[in-house]
C-alpha cells in the first residue's frame, strides 16, 4: 500500500506521460492497466515469451492480441539491460539494442520470501528461500509454524512441493495452524491447487490445477498421458444481450479422464466457471462430474448447458474415441499437414480461413465425399467446433480413418497466430 500511495502521489505530481511497466505477471498487468487507463502511453517487457505465466501459451496469445488492439506496446522475449536517465527522460535499452524512453519506469519482477532475518534459526528452508513445513504446517522446529508465501507447499493434483503466492491458500493456513496450535486435533493442510484469477485489461484470465507447460516438465507427453478439451464457449445464453465468448482450455488424464487443470480468458462468467471446476477438481472429480454438473440456468446468466458440462461432453467424446480433437498450438507444431477443410458458409469465408485449405459447407459434405480420399488425413474448421465436430463424424462413419477437429474453431487459430497478422 505504501508502494502504492508513492506511485498514485508521483503520477498526480509529475504528470506523466509515458511509463514502462517491466514485468508481465498479475502485478505488472494490473499496473500496466492503470497506467492506461490513467491515459498514458504504456509498454510492457517481459522476459518470457507470454505474459501470464500460470496459463500456457497459447491462451496467453488471446490477452497479446487484446493489449496491442489497446494500443499497449507489448515486448516480448525481451530482457532490459540497462536504464538511464536522460534530458528528455527515462530510458530503458533491452537486450539487442532497442531503447525505449519513458516518463516512469515500474518493477514487477516476482515475489521472493521475506524469510533472510531467519537465516541462522535453525529452521529449513527449501531452495528459493521458503520455509519447510510439515502436513499440519508445522517447521522443524517443534511448535514454531509457518504459512503463506513464505513457506513451500504440495501441488493439489501431483503432490509434489512448490511456492504458491496467493491470498486465499494463506488465509487458510492460518487458520488451520492456529487451530493446530491450540488444538489436541490437528488438521492436515491438503495442498494447494493455485487458483487464481485477475483482470487483464477488458478482459479476464483465471487457472487452477496443472497446465501443459507443467505436465511437460513432469515428462507427460500430449495424447498419450493427457489430452485437452479447448472449447470456445459463451458466456450466456446465445440470443440474449450482452453475450460474451470465452476460452476454455481444459486438461484431463488418459484414460481415467481425471481432472488436472484449467485456465479459462474471457469477460463475463470466467470466475463462476473457474470455481465450478476447481471445486469438481478438489473433491477428486473426473469430466464425467463436470458432464452431470447442475448448474443455475436462465438466459441471463448461463446456457442450458453450461460451458462446464460443455467440457466434460467434449472430453467424453474424446475417451469413447468419438472424434479426435487438435488445438491450434499442436497443430501448429506438426510436421506432416493435413488437408484443412472448412466446413462454414460462403459468407463466412469474408472473416478469413486458414491458409490452404478446402471449403465445403457442412450441408453439402455427404454429396462430395466422393471427391475425397479417405487415406489421407483431415482437419475440420469452422467458427466455434460444433459444424467441425459434425463433420468429422459424418467423415469416420464414411470409412475415414485420419479426422480431427480443430478445437476452438477459426477464432483460435487467429488468436494463436495473431502476431503473424497485422493487428489494427
Amino acid at each position: 500500500i505504501p508502494d502504492t500511495d508513492r506511485i498514485y502521489n508521483y503520477i498526480e505530481e509529475k504528470k506523466p506521460q509515458r511509463a514502462i511497466v517491466v514485468g508481465g505477471g498479475f502485478i505488472g498487468l494490473e499496473m500496466a492497466e492503470n497506467l492506461h487507463l490513467r491515459g498514458m502511453d504504456v509498454a510492457v517487457v517481459e522476459m518470457l515469451d507470454q505474459v501470464m505465466a500460470p496459463v500456457d501459451f497459447d491462451m496467453a496469445q488471446i490477452l497479446h492480441e487484446h493489449m496491442r488492439e489497446l494500443g499497449i506496446d507489448l515486448h516480448l522475449s525481451s530482457k532490459v539491460e540497462s536504464f538511464e536517465k536522460t534530458k528528455q527522460g527515462l530510458q530503458a535499452t533491452l537486450e539487442g539494442g532497442k531503447v525505449l524512453e519513458a516518463d516512469m519506469i515500474l518493477l514487477s519482477l516476482g515475489v521472493r520470501p521475506q524469510t533472510a532475518f531467519l537465516k541462522d534459526s535453525g529452521l529449513e528452508f527449501g531452495p528459493k528461500g521458503h520455509l519447510l513445513v510439515n502436513d499440519y504446517l508445522e517447521t522443524n522446529q517443534k511448535g514454531i509454524y509457518a504459512v503463506g508465501d513464505a513457506i513451500e507447499v504440495k501441488q493439489f493434483t501431483t503432490g509434489q512441493q512448490t511456492a504458491v503466492t496467493l491470498a486465499g491458500p494463506a488465509n487458510k493456513q492460518g487458520r488451520m495452524a492456529a487451530n493446530n496450535i491450540v488444538k489436541d486435533k490437528k488438521e492436515k493442510y491438503k495442498g494447494s491447487q493455485g487458483t487464481s484469477i485477475a483482470q487483464v485489461f477488458e478482459l479476464n484470465v483465471a487457472g487452477t490445477g496443472l497446465n501443459e507447460k507443467n505436465m511437460q516438465a513432469m515428462g507427460k507427453e500430449y495424447k498419450k498421458d493427457y489430452d485437452i478439451a479447448l472449447i470456445n464457449a459463451k458466456s450466456h445464453a446465445q440470443y440474449y444481450p450482452g453475450v460474451t465468448p470465452m476460452y476454455i482450455k481444459a486438461l484431463f488424464s488418459l484414460p481415467e479422464g481425471k481432472l488436472l487443470g484449467c485456465q479459462i480468458v474471457g469477460d463475463d462468467g470466467v470466475d463462476k466457471r473457474i470455481d465450478t471446476f476447481a471445486t469438481v477438481q478438489r473433491l477428486g472429480g473426473t469430466i464425467y462430474d463436470l458432464k452431470e454438473m447442475e448448474l443455475a440456468y436462465a438466459p441471463p446468466f448461463n446456457s442450458a448447458k453450461d460451458p462446464m458440462n460443455m467440457v466434460g461432453f467434449v472430453a467424453e467424446n474424446i475417451l469413447d474415441g468419438l472424434v479426435d480433437f487438435v488445438t491450434p498450438m499442436h497443430y501448429d507444431k506438426e510436421e506432416e499437414e493435413s488437408i484443412i477443410l472448412d466446413l462454414r458458409e460462403e459468407e463466412e469465408l469474408l472473416l478469413g480461413t486458414m491458409e490452404g485449405s478446402r471449403h465445403i459447407p457442412l450441408g453439402h459434405l455427404r454429396e462430395k465425399l466422393s471427391e475425397l480420399d479417405p487415406e489421407k488425413s483431415y482437419v475440420t474448421l469452422c467458427s466455434l467446433g460444433v459444424r467441425s465436430y459434425l463433420g468429422a463424424r459424418i467423415l469416420t462413419q464414411n470409412g475415414f480413418k485420419k479426422v480431427r477437429v480443430l478445437s476452438a474453431g477459426l477464432p483460435a487459430w487467429d488468436y494463436y497466430h495473431q502476431d503473424k497478422r497485422e493487428i489494427t
